[in-house]
Formats: structure tokens, sequence, C-alpha cells
């Protein structure tokens, strides 16, 4: 999610609070639409590891994810990880990652 749907505001790599995010491009709510429009399924593979260091609370974490799947328009499914394992991390959500920023914003984008 982090850095191929949102940023931070404030320019900082990790959110500063739950609110410290903005869409990445502003194109990200039209192309998940036209995808939604034509019978994807929109799924957000993030590592939360805040959530499991206690940096973040699991009910601002639910806060920020309600305000980005509205401010993009589209029904959306969320699958997060908060275990702090980088190595399964890297294997499952950067895969996914770096093919929903391709796919949605485009490779000049990356």
């Amino acid at each position: 999610m982090d850095g191929t749907l949102i940023r931070t505001k404030s320019g900082l790599v990790f959110p500063k609070d739950c609110n410290d995010w903005q869409l990445l491009y502003h194109d990200v709510p039209g192309k998940l639409n036209q995808l939604h429009m034509t019978g994807y399924k929109i799924i957000i593979f993030t590592n939360q590891a805040g959530l499991s260091t206690g940096k973040f609370k699991i009910s601002d974490f639910k806060g920020k994810i309600e305000k980005v799947v509205q401010k993009i328009g589209v029904p959306i499914q969320v699958w997060y990880n908060h275990n702090y394992n980088f190595h399964i991390n890297y294997n499952i959500f950067t895969y996914a990652s770096y093919f929903l920023g391709f796919y949605c914003c485009g490779k000049e984008h990356l």
C-alpha cells in the first residue's frame, strides 16, 4: 500500500500517524475503478509491522484503511501482515506490491 497506492504527506519514510497519507498518484482511483468495472477484484496486501511493535493501534490502522478505500471509491479487500518477519514479508508483499503499482500506475511511475 505504502509506495504503490499512497505516500506520506509529511515526506517521511514511515507515517507519523494514521492521518499522514495521501494518494501516490492522482490517477490511482480512476485506474482502480477501470479494473473494478471490468470485473477485477481489488486487493491490497500490506505489511504493517508497526501494529506488532505497538507504534500503531489496530483501530488507527482500520480507520486509515477505511479512509483510503473511501478516497479510492471502489470495493477493496485488504490483507495485512502485522508480524515482524522480513523474509516472509519480502516474499509475499514485494511481489504483490510491485505488480499492483506497475499495473495501476504504469511503468513510467516506477
